[in-house]
């Protein structure tokens, strides 16, 4: 990702704490894009997931003949992904290709383990609170 504040490189990580100020806003995108791919050492397998906005900016060059200048023109692509999950190209890592979602309201690529397991926690609550009532 590239910074447009200086501020931001000390975005790392290991600094991650939820809070808004590592939310991005996507002005060249219409999708936000959740990339999950795994590596694997010697002991274990590491998973890693990185969330950004879709790649859907289009830069061409148009010529002006009354200019006589050449122009950049930018224009986003919304017809560049299909919203959902699919796995990408398989090009020989030993834990297989990289899975890529694509959703389009915000902040919709935050993790869906962690939305699993606090609806797992609420559910185990929630029947043994029933439970108790019978």
């Amino acid at each position: 990702m590239t910074f447009t504040n200086p501020d931001d490189t000390d975005l790392l990580c290991s600094h991650f704490d939820g809070s808004a100020k590592f939310q991005v806003f996507c002005p060249t995108s219409t999708l936000c894009m959740k990339r999950t791919v795994q590596y694997k050492s010697k002991t274990s397998v590491v998973t890693t997931v990185q969330r950004d906005c879709a790649p859907q900016k289009y830069t061409s060059h148009t010529y002006n003949d009354a200019d006589k200048q050449w122009y950049k023109k930018e224009e986003v692509v919304t017809s560049a992904y299909d919203e959902g999950c699919f796995i990408g190209e398989h090009r020989g890592a030993p834990t297989g290709p990289p899975e890529y979602c694509f959703c389009s309201f915000h902040l919709c690529n935050s993790s869906p383990l962690q939305i699993g397991t606090f609806n797992k926690v609420y559910g185990a609550i929630l029947a043994m609170l029933i439970m108790r009532l019978l």
